[in-house]
C-alpha cells in the first residue's frame, strides 16, 4: 500500500472526550441562560426613552389586571420589563381577557390596542428567550385589538365610556383666538416668555416635551433657525422661525440673556424670571391652560396648538410628506387623521344642477308667500 494513502496519526478519528463534551454542554446552557436573562434588556435598549416610559405604564396596567383576576401576588412591573422568566405561565386566554378588562374599565380603543401591542411584544421576546412555548407568538395573533365599526360599537355599549381626563378630541382654536394667545405683553419678562412659548407651539407645532427640551444654544436668531430634538422619533431637526416667533424670542431673550441651559425659565408671582429654573413640561401645560382661559379658549393644552398648526398646514395646501417632516412624525397615521378631521368631503364635487337662488335672495322676502296644504295638494 502506498504510504501516501495512510492517514496521519493526527487525522485518525478519536473517541470523544466525555469531560470536554460535558464542559461544552455546560457552557451552552450558561450562554442560553445569560441570553434569556438579557433578552428583554437588549430589546428595551433599542427603544426610544419615551417608548420605554410608555411600556412601563402599559406593564403597570397589565399588573393591575392580573391582580383584578386573582393573581396573588401580582408580579413586579420592573421585573416584567427585564426578566423573561417573569412571563412564565401567561396564556393566550389570559391575554384575551386583558383586552376585555381594558374595555370594561373604560380605556379608549387606541389605548387598549397600544397596551395589547406592548404585552404581545414582551411575550414574543420571552418566548424567543425560551421562557415561554415557541409557538406562543403565533397563537397570540388570534388576540386582536379593537378597531373599526365593531370596536366602536362595543365601546359605545359599555358602562364606562372614558377613563382618562384627557380630552376625547383636540380643541379647535379659532384664528382670532390664536392671535390673542400670541399677543402677550413683550414689555414684561413673563409676557415675552409666554409670547415665545405660544409662538413655537402655534406656529411650529412643537410637542410640549420638545419645547421643554429646548436650550438657549438651540435658538439662532441671526439665521432665523431653531434646532429641535425630537426624542419621540429620535431625530434632530432645524426649523425656520416664523416672524412672530422671532419677534417674541428676541424680546424674551432681552430679559433672559444668553446664559446656557434651558431656554424657558419659570417666573415668580411678580412675573420676574427665576434664573436657571426650567419651565418644564408640567409648567408649560399649566401656563398654556391659564393663557387659554384668559383668551377665551377654556381647556387649552399644548397638543391643541399642535393640532391647530397641522390643520392650518393642510388647509393651506401643504402635502402630507412636508407636514410629516416638519411636524416630526415617522408615521402618516396621525397627520392623516388631522387632515381627515378638517377635510370637506364634497369640496371637489361639481354639479350640473341649475342655480335657483343668488346670494342676495336670502336677504329679501320671498314673494307670493307659502302655499297652504290645500293649494299644495291641488297644484300640479
Amino acid at each position: 500500500m502506498d504510504d501516501d494513502l495512510i492517514p496521519a496519526p493526527s487525522a485518525l478519528p478519536t473517541a470523544p472526550d466525555p469531560d470536554a463534551a460535558a464542559a461544552l454542554a455546560a457552557a451552552s446552557r450558561a450562554a442560553d441562560a445569560a441570553a434569556a436573562a438579557s433578552a428583554l434588556a437588549r430589546y428595551r435598549a433599542g427603544l426610544a426613552p419615551s417608548t420605554r416610559r410608555a411600556h412601563d405604564a402599559d406593564l403597570a396596567t397589565w399588573v393591575r389586571y392580573l391582580a383584578a383576576v386573582g393573581v396573588t401576588p401580582p408580579p413586579d412591573p420592573a421585573r416584567l420589563a427585564d426578566d423573561a422568566a417573569a412571563w412564565r405561565g401567561v396564556s393566550v386566554g389570559l391575554v384575551a381577557g386583558f383586552v376585555e378588562w381594558l374595555l370594561g374599565e373604560g380605556y379608549a380603543l387606541a389605548s387598549i390596542n397600544r397596551r395589547l401591542a406592548t404585552v404581545r411584544a414582551y411575550l414574543t421576546q420571552a418566548a424567543a428567550a425560551g421562557a415561554l412555548p415557541a409557538d406562543l407568538p403565533g397563537l397570540l395573533r388570534s388576540v386582536r385589538g379593537l378597531g373599526g365599526r365593531q370596536g366602536r360599537r362595543r365601546a359605545a355599549a359599555r358602562a364606562v365610556t372614558r377613563r382618562s381626563p384627557k380630552k376625547a378630541a383636540p380643541l379647535l382654536i379659532p384664528v382670532d383666538a390664536a392671535v390673542r394667545l400670541k399677543r402677550q405683553d413683550l414689555r414684561t419678562p413673563q409676557g415675552a416668555r409666554d409670547a415665545a412659548l405660544l409662538a413655537l407651539l402655534l406656529d411650529l407645532g412643537l410637542r410640549v416635551g420638545e419645547v421643554a427640551d429646548l436650550e438657549r444654544a438651540d435658538v439662532d436668531l441671526e439665521r432665523g433657525l431653531l434646532q429641535v430634538t425630537r426624542r419621540k422619533v429620535d431625530r434632530v431637526q432645524r426649523l425656520l422661525l416664523t416672524n412672530d416667533a422671532q419677534v417674541a424670542l428676541r424680546a424674551y431673550l432681552r430679559w433672559r440673556g444668553d446664559a446656557a441651559g434651558a431656554l424657558f425659565w419659570r417666573t415668580r408671582r411678580d412675573g420676574a424670571l427665576i434664573p436657571h429654573a426650567p419651565l418644564g413640561v408640567r409648567g408649560a401645560r399649566k401656563r398654556v391652560g391659564a393663557l387659554g382661559a384668559r383668551a377665551g379658549v377654556a381647556g387649552l393644552s399644548p397638543h391643541d396648538c399642535r393640532h391647530h398648526w397641522t390643520t392650518l398646514a393642510f388647509a393651506a395646501g401643504s402635502d402630507l410628506a412636508a407636514v410629516m417632516d416638519a411636524g416630526g412624525w415617522s408615521s402618516a397615521a396621525m397627520p392623516l387623521r388631522y387632515a381627515q378631521q378638517q377635510a370637506i368631503a364634497n369640496a371637489r364635487v361639481r354639479l350640473a344642477a341649475p342655480q335657483v337662488w343668488t346670494a342676495a335672495d336670502g336677504d329679501a322676502p320671498v314673494g307670493g308667500g307659502a302655499l297652504n296644504d290645500k293649494e299644495q295638494g291641488e297644484r300640479p
